[in-house]
């Protein structure tokens, strides 16, 4: 094997490990330079949230959002996680779960605030029917959590199960929490 044929081969890995990246959705989003654009969501009367609405991402605040469905089993299983990382959260922290099911249709308010009450929710519930914070953070999937910093940037996304320690590891990357 000659230099060119090794730097050849090279080449392809990169190509190669570049797609799998791509296919699979990426590394995560990390540290995105626009600020994601603050959206009124109306929040539902549950175990931890008022009925009204909420602005997300608040300008000014870390924020933690998670984007679930009342249908998805993963994300019943990450209830378990998300209410022990919110106990962990400092209180100026903006903690919101949002629902992007089509509320008023298939699926009711008062089905999201019973699997909410059964979940063991216990902070801001939110809906975006219309996909208004969704498509803009970039929730493609659910469970999708993501962190934003106080400028609203976003710092750290991912689908998926996390563990407790993963989520105050994207949270510490804002200052919010120290590890």
């Amino acid at each position: 094997m000659n230099r060119r044929d090794a730097l050849a081969g090279l080449g392809s890995l990169g190509v190669l490990g570049t797609g799998a990246i791509i296919a699979s959705g990426g590394l995560g989003e990390r540290f995105r330079e626009d600020a994601v654009p603050e959206t009124t969501l109306e929040t539902l009367p549950a175990s931890g949230s008022e009925a009204g609405e909420a602005v997300v991402p608040e300008r000014g605040s870390v924020t933690f959002v998670d984007f679930f469905a009342t249908w998805c089993t993963d994300c019943r299983q990450h209830m378990g996680t998300l209410t022990e990382f919110h106990d962990r959260v400092p209180e100026d922290v903006q903690f919101v779960s949002v629902t992007t099911e089509q509320v008023g249709s298939a699926t009711t308010r008062d089905d999201v605030r019973y699997w909410w009450n059964r979940n063991l929710g216990g902070w801001t519930l939110a809906i975006d029917p219309s996909l208004s914070l969704a498509e803009p953070i970039g929730a493609t999937y659910v469970p999708h959590s993501f962190v934003l910093d106080e400028r609203n940037r976003l710092v750290w996304g991912e689908s998926g199960l996390h563990g407790v320690d993963d989520l105050e590891d994207a949270l510490a990357e804002t200052g919010a929490v120290k590890r």
